[in-house]
């Protein structure tokens, strides 16, 4: 089986999707079918940004380890 790599969109760009996505479903010229794909969208980038902005909330406030401290050496 062969191992797909995930799609990645930089946070900014994403925003900006999301504004655009945003427009479309407030639009009254979209078919409902069409609303509900957008609105699911919506909602996985969102829950996408959150996750990123903790996993960098994470990594800043976190204690360096010993293992932090010894990378980079040679052994």
């Amino acid at each position: 089986m062969r191992h797909k790599q995930a799609w990645t969109i930089p946070a900014d760009e994403a925003r900006t999707l999301l504004q655009q996505i945003q427009r479309k479903i407030a639009s009254s010229d979209i078919e409902v079918a069409h609303r509900d794909v957008l609105i699911r969208l919506r909602s996985i980038i969102e829950e996408d940004l959150e996750v990123e902005g903790e996993r960098r909330r994470l990594s800043q406030t976190r204690a360096p380890s010993a293992w932090d401290h010894n990378e980079g050496r040679d052994q």
